[in-house]
């Protein structure tokens, strides 16, 4: 279990380190491009992991004759928030008002948000749900 411990504690280091050194190589940015990727695609974004990695590593998205839904990478930015939010608050315990700050890190760049942000200020009542196939 020690060992375990140490592993975590060099793990959450390494993400404090990388990220206060804009380092986009490493666990830090490697988790983050995974967990932003495949939880907007979730929610039905249309990014890809490429264009995922390279909003969150250079802020831009790479030319394309398709377009790109301003909500897919006002989502993406927000999930890229919300994780920082995370971090910095890993010794606190986790609480309603926490999980309402993290939902509001990861909404607050979405212009809707701006508008209705009552929306943002309540946990989710209505349950999601997922569909597999015709």
């Amino acid at each position: 279990m020690n060992k375990e411990k140490e592993f975590l504690d060099f793990l959450l280091k390494r993400f404090k380190i990388e990220r206060e050194k804009i380092d986009r190589s490493g666990v830090y940015a490697y988790t983050q491009r995974l967990l932003a990727y495949n939880s907007n695609k979730i929610e039905g974004s249309t990014l890809t992991e490429e264009q995922t990695a390279s909003l969150f590593d250079n802020g831009t998205l790479p030319k394309s004759d398709d377009y790109y839904r301003a909500k897919d990478v006002e989502e993406m930015n927000g999930h890229f928030l919300m994780y920082n939010r995370m971090l910095d608050t890993l010794d606190e315990p986790l609480s309603q008002e926490l999980i309402k700050q993290f939902h509001f890190s990861c909404n607050i760049v979405r212009s809707y948000s701006f508008i209705h942000t009552n929306h943002i200020r309540a946990l989710l009542i209505i349950a999601n749900s997922i569909s597999i196939g015709p």
